[in-house]
């Protein structure tokens, strides 16, 4: 019996998972991440032309990757596979143009929750969620209001929801607190480097940061 309930969540586990990447392939801005990525290697005209192939040979590898964690190791191999599938395209869609889209937030709330569910963790989940959207919304509602400015972007907020759905209480503030540390430390090299106040375009890609701080709290 203790086998049959086994197997249920794993396969359970890996169809959330598969459905939150498939979600983010299909309905994300996969080939701006994927233009950004190879700006860096060379030039816009190769960049135009490849784009295409390499956003369908990626979607196509976060998909398998997903299936196959599920199918030999297991459905918590799956949920971390496909966790970490879309911690790295927003954090590299983020640093390069300071967008984190609802395509790829909410799914990850939506996978956390649903693994919270099934491994019986949902209060801890709860928790997180409101604790980790509501300090950044909370952030974002007061700037707003006072200086009439938005220092954190909508998709920040989902963001932290859904790493806070993964993380629980109190997990979910030390994560807040390193992503905000190496925020300002990577922003005062910059000003250091450039030997003067800059003022940011785009300003800070702060989900960037919260996507590494989750990596640090889940390897350590």
């Amino acid at each position: 019996m203790l086998y049959v309930e086994t197997m249920t969540s794993d396969i359970l586990l890996t169809l959330a998972s598969v459905c939150a990447v498939m979600v983010a392939v299909f309905f994300g801005p996969m080939i701006l991440t994927v233009r950004a990525c190879l700006r860096l290697v060379m030039s816009i005209t190769s960049v135009r032309r490849l784009q295409t192939s390499v956003a369908i040979g990626l979607c196509a590898g976060m998909i398998g990757a997903t299936v196959a964690s599920g199918f030999f190791i297991g459905g918590s191999a799956a949920v971390l596979t496909a966790t970490l599938c879309l911690l790295i395209l927003m954090a590299v869609l983020d640093l390069a143009w300071r967008w984190l889209p609802f395509a790829w937030t909410l799914p990850l709330l939506a996978l956390g929750m649903a693994t919270a569910f099934l491994q019986d963790t949902v209060s801890s989940a709860f928790f997180g969620v409101i604790f980790g959207g509501g300090i950044l919304m909370t952030l974002q509602l007061s700037f707003w209001m006072w200086r009439g400015v938005i220092a954190l972007g909508t998709g920040d907020v989902w963001l932290a929801a859904g790493l806070g759905s993964f993380a629980g209480m109190p997990q979910i503030s030390w994560i807040l607190c390193l992503a905000a540390l190496t925020a300002l430390a990577f922003e005062g090299v910059a000003v250091f480097r450039a030997q003067r106040i800059v003022r940011q375009r785009f300003g800070v890609a702060y989900g960037t940061h919260l996507c590494l701080a989750y990596l640090v709290f889940v390897i350590f």
